[in-house]
């Protein structure tokens, strides 16, 4: 032990690597960044996209369910790809992602509704 203990390399690299299980992060800070931007732009498209076809091509459907329900759906995708990153309940993952996503579209809509009344006032 203090052989390891005489480098303070050696011993965080052994520290993170058995005693915490962690690896250190070889990942560029800016191919993470670009990721986290285009799973940003793809999946908030989700919910515009109904709206976007019915621009292009009109729906007869309520198109706000339909946008909620594909939104819920892609919720439950990326709830699901969290349990497999973070190696967690596939379920837990999976509800804890699609009511955090459902708390922030409900605050959304009642700033919206709110902004929305103050204008039009």
């Amino acid at each position: 032990m203090d052989k390891i203990t005489e480098d303070k390399e050696v011993w965080i690299e052994v520290m993170m690597r058995e005693e915490l299980e962690m690896i250190p992060d070889t990942k560029s800070a800016l191919a993470k960044a670009g990721v986290t931007f285009l799973s940003f732009v793809v999946v908030g498209f989700v919910p515009l996209s109904v709206y976007v076809w019915d621009f292009t091509s009109p729906l007869s459907v309520n198109l706000f369910l339909v946008s909620g329900g594909l939104t819920s759906l892609a919720f439950v995708g990326i709830g699901w790809l969290k349990s497999l990153v973070l190696q967690t309940s596939r379920w837990q993952s999976i509800l804890e992602t699609l009511l955090l996503g459902a708390l922030a579209a409900l605050l959304a809509y009642g700033v919206g509704s709110v902004l929305e009344s103050w204008l039009r006032a």
